[in-house]
């Protein structure tokens, strides 16, 4: 997680033993309910916004669950 600029990153490198994060955060004044793999993350936000996930700019509609996938370079989710 970064909490870089005005927007949130997330580019999730968990260790191995670890299935999945799940958890719930405040930035800026926008609440987060996260879900995280090392290939997916799904993420719900308090407002409408825009995060950068994967090193991809991605826009959050307010209390709609998204999913979030890790592309590789040929565009296929890995």
């Amino acid at each position: 997680i970064g909490l870089r600029k005005e927007n949130l990153e997330i580019n999730p490198s968990l260790p191995e033993s670890w299935e999945n994060l799940d958890f719930k955060m405040k930035f800026k004044n926008v609440g987060y309910s996260l879900s995280i793999n090392n290939k997916t993350i799904k993420v719900k936000s308090g407002k409408d916004v825009k995060i950068k996930a994967f090193n991809k700019d991605v826009s959050l509609k307010a209390g709609e669950e998204t999913l979030i996938g890790r592309v590789n370079k040929d565009g296929a989710v890995r």
